[in-house]
C-alpha cells in the first residue's frame, strides 16, 4: 500500500495498472541515475578547486 505523489494528487500503487508500475519503475531509475550524476559533478567539483588552489601555490610559493 505504497502512495506516491505525482504534481500534487496522490497516487495508490496497488490499484495502478502493470504498465503504470513499469513506468513508476522507470521514473524511479531516472531519479537515481540523476542524483548519482549530482553527486558526480558535485565531486568534480571540489577536486578542480582543490587542484586551482594547488596550482595557486605552485605558481605563487611565497604566498600572496
Amino acid at each position: 500500500m505504497a502512495k506516491i505523489t505525482l504534481d500534487g494528487q496522490e497516487y495508490e500503487t496497488d490499484d495502478m495498472t502493470e504498465e503504470a508500475r513499469n513506468t513508476l519503475a522507470s521514473v524511479q531509475y531516472v531519479e537515481q541515475q540523476l542524483q548519482k550524476k549530482r553527486n558526480e559533478v558535485s565531486i568534480a567539483k571540489t577536486a578542480r578547486a582543490a587542484y586551482a588552489q594547488a596550482l595557486k601555490k605552485e605558481l605563487n610559493p611565497q604566498g600572496s
